[in-house]
């Protein structure tokens, strides 16, 4: 058994390890010192400059930038509720003044994922059909790094169709600074089931991933990461309504965790913590486009056959989509493409 945890280390961490041997040995010899300042006399490369600019902007500039856009929406909404002096309830409310400030944030958001990534939803007639029958639905996910596929649906619902979407959210996201409010105003839930059950009888439309965080940081190749999870289904069974299975196409292009943190140790790091500790990169300017797939009754069934059929929906979803999904490279300049040339 320790063999086997000291090998999974080695697996896991020998790039860094052999990334501090190295600068340790340049640091007593010089002989990158050397060696750069060489290329950079023959005028081949600007070594330092180059992986020092890769790095910022693979890992810092881009992802935040996208963390600045998600903050300017949480300091919109703050500004708002110190000038009316309370927040209301706008979920399901037209008429007041917040939902109608909430729409202009889903307008700016539509703005940013049309512009940054040609956003498009296809199949989003089998939401609508269900809502003109007055019955509620579980939209079922594949969660990317970043659930921003998720986001860019809300407001394009809310700004195109006027339908809000309640997305169930891990507990932890209410803890990070600010966002309760941007939470609290896009009806955001996170349990318990009794709470989701009301929720979906009322005739609206709750969006969950299975895999959540987990599937998250730790999918390699679009594989979704569920576990034994089945409390989604537990939900829809009890409260009658349609499941509808959704994935986006090249939501791991645009953000995505490197492999080497989506290890046995890492993973054990995540279920010790239930906190996210790894390192994000990305923010490309990929296509992404939403499918929405059939709806899957749950009436007369059990919720090992809800589960099974709504997991093989979703992999049947990114079969079908997903181009190069075991080619990570190969599928972020095929995105690139799908953006800028097709």
């Amino acid at each position: 058994m320790s063999g086997k945890i000291c090998a999974e280390v080695f697996y896991e961490f020998w790039p860094w390890v052999s990334t501090i041997a190295v600068l340790s040995v340049d640091k007593f010899t010089g002989f990158f010192d050397w060696l750069f300042a060489r290329a950079e006399r023959l005028k081949v490369l600007d070594v330092r400059n180059y992986v020092m600019n890769s790095f910022l902007i693979l890992y810092i500039i881009l992802p935040a930038l996208f963390v600045v856009y998600i903050y300017l929406s949480v300091i919109a909404l703050h500004l708002y509720r110190w000038h009316r002096g309370q927040l209301l309830n706008v979920v399901r409310r037209d008429d007041t003044p917040l939902r109608k400030f909430v729409n202009v944030i889903c307008y700016c958001w539509s703005v940013h994922a049309r512009l940054w990534h040609s956003y498009e939803v296809i199949g989003f007639e089998n939401v609508i059909k269900l809502q003109q029958q007055k019955k509620g639905l579980m939209i079922v996910y594949y969660h990317g790094a970043l659930p921003l596929d998720v986001y860019y649906l809300n407001s394009w619902s809310h700004v195109n169709h006027s339908i809000p979407l309640r997305p169930v959210v891990d507990h932890f996201m209410f803890k990070v600074p600010g966002f309760r409010l941007l939470l609290d105003a896009f009806g955001a839930l996170w349990g318990p089931r009794s709470r989701l059950e009301e929720v979906l009888r009322e005739g609206e439309i709750v969006i969950v991933s299975p895999g959540g965080v987990r599937e998250a940081m730790h999918s390699k190749h679009y594989q979704q990461i569920w576990g034994k999870r089945d409390g989604f289904a537990k939900v829809a069974e009890a409260a009658q309504v349609p499941i509808v299975p959704m994935f986006t196409e090249n939501v791991r292009q645009a953000f995505d965790f490197p492999n080497r943190f989506k290890g046995e140790i890492m993973r054990r790091l995540y279920e010790y913590t239930r906190l996210p500790l790894s390192l994000l990169f990305g923010g490309f300017p990929v296509k992404l486009k939403t499918y929405i797939g059939e709806p899957i009754d749950t009436i007369g069934k059990s919720v090992d056959e809800i589960r099974t059929e709504a997991q093989y929906a979703i992999e049947d979803l990114i079969k079908k989509h997903q181009h190069y999904r075991n080619d990570w490279w190969k599928g972020l300049l095929f995105s690139l493409k799908q953006r800028f040339v097709n």
